[in-house]
């Protein structure tokens, strides 16, 4: 088994050796399969903190890079903070945007294809008591790898990544009743059965669901939703609640709150032109919705993930 240095030694090699093409697709993948122990990445680990039974993070890869075919030892929950990556497990594959997050259970066999600009990703490692919390609330799940949507594991995970980061800058140790609450919360919101079933989802809700995604930077009325999806306004937010287990204004909130931590990446753009962008009423606005579901300002998580 190699050491976390002979990995990183491994992928800046690798790095230097590979040129990243106009088309990444088309580059040649290394045969090579691994089994990662806990603790244990490609690519060059800025920092990590090990806390109430979890190890977390910060990953780095600076160049595109198909990363050889591999298994975790230890199931983990990774956020991609910059960059893009590609997934390819077995015959499927999944690109990933900064700032979508996903599981992936022990002993699963993929391979990573790092873009072009490389990627840097937050990654939280469980022991034995936290992987069966994971198996409790879902056993199905836990042994599935998985993109992850819940808008409240979206804010639980920034949350802890944003103690994660004041720890390293305050040089104190993070606080495990805090790790554990938002871990717990996280696993509940990302994993526990919906009280709606996927497959009883009415099916007006969908049409809801792409226009609030196409157009939560605008003027957002839950009247006009219902009108346009046939139902009752109380109907539509009783369901909508039901499926998504937030109201449709919070979740209106995380999108553009996600949208505005990819926009705090150009350097260009001022606070108040992101909250323009992403649809809030003004700068104070934007602060205040993006400190609730972040568990820091616009500005402090700027330097945190783009300085």
């Amino acid at each position: 088994m190699r050491s976390i240095t002979d990995h990183v030694a491994f992928v800046t090699y690798r790095a230097r050796t590979t040129k990243p093409d106009r088309n990444i697709v088309g580059m040649s993948r290394p045969p090579e399969k691994e089994y990662l122990a806990r603790g244990q990445f490609y690519g060059r680990v800025a920092m990590h903190r090990e806390v109430a039974g979890l190890r977390l993070t910060d990953l780095h890869h600076s160049h595109a890079a198909f990363l050889p075919q591999h298994a975790h030892e230890c199931p983990h929950f990774w956020l991609l903070l910059g960059g893009a990556y590609r997934e390819h497990i077995g015959s499927k594959e999944r690109s990933h945007r900064p700032f979508s997050f996903g599981y992936c259970p022990a002993g699963l066999e993929h391979q990573d294809e790092i873009g072009r600009v490389g990627a840097r990703l937050f990654a939280i490692e469980f022991d034995a008591h936290t992987t069966h919390l994971i198996a409790d609330v879902n056993r199905p799940m836990s042994a599935t790898a998985a993109e992850i949507h819940d808008t409240l594991a979206f804010s639980s995970l920034l949350q802890l990544h944003s103690e994660f980061w004041r720890s390293r800058e305050g040089g104190y140790a993070l606080d495990c009743l805090t790790a554990e609450t938002l871990i717990a919360e996280f696993i509940g919101y990302a994993f526990e059965p919906r009280a709606r079933p996927e497959s009883r989802q009415p099916r007006w809700l969908s049409p809801v669901m792409e226009y609030l995604h196409a157009h939560y930077e605008g003027l957002v009325r839950i009247r006009a939703l219902a009108a346009s999806a046939g139902v009752h306004p109380v109907h539509l937010a009783r369901v909508f609640r039901e499926v998504h287990r937030c109201s449709i204004a919070q979740y209106v909130t995380a999108l553009r709150v996600r949208r505005a931590c990819s926009l705090l990446g150009a350097g260009d753009l001022s606070l108040s032109q992101i909250a323009l962008h992403t649809g809030f009423a003004d700068q104070s606005h934007f602060t205040r919705a993006f400190t609730a579901t972040v568990g820091a300002p616009p500005g402090v998580f700027r330097r945190a993930v783009f300085s």
